[in-house]
């Protein structure tokens, strides 16, 4: 029973002290995953759907143009994306632009209403808000 406790004590402090000799690849590098039951667009369709709220249209093309990793990087550093689209779809609607102020001095909301019908607030003037 000894000589088999002594052979695993030193297996394991082998095995810690050389944790390279105990597996032969790298945990660096990982190969590329290559699934044998889905292939192409079903492939790519499988991901949209599971990891966003499913393909738009233009998504499969754009997704197979640049590659899953590509795409899956850009999901994952969102800041890396470019939002002039959107920027440029905001630009239509001026509410967009407003500050803060000028979005609480034109579109108060319920609570402030309710306390200047009732007497509570005054109206507050444009650029500031004045109470009681």
């Amino acid at each position: 029973m000894q000589l088999v406790q002594r052979s695993l004590a030193v297996t394991l402090c082998a095995a810690l002290n050389f944790p390279g000799a105990a597996t032969a690849q790298s945990a660096t590098s990982r190969p590329a995953y290559h699934s044998h039951s889905i292939q192409g667009d079903d492939r790519i369709l499988h991901v949209l759907n599971r990891f966003t709220f499913g393909p738009r249209p233009g998504d499969l093309e754009a997704v197979r143009a640049m590659g899953l990793d590509k795409w899956f990087d850009q999901q994952l550093h969102p800041a890396t994306l470019s939002h002039s689209d959107l920027d440029g779809r905001l630009a239509q609607y001026p509410a967009m632009q407003w500050s803060n102020e000028e979005l609480l001095f034109r579109a108060p909301s319920n609570g402030i209403i309710r306390q200047a019908i009732d007497g509570k607030m005054s109206i507050p003037e444009h650029g500031r808000s004045s109470r009681r």
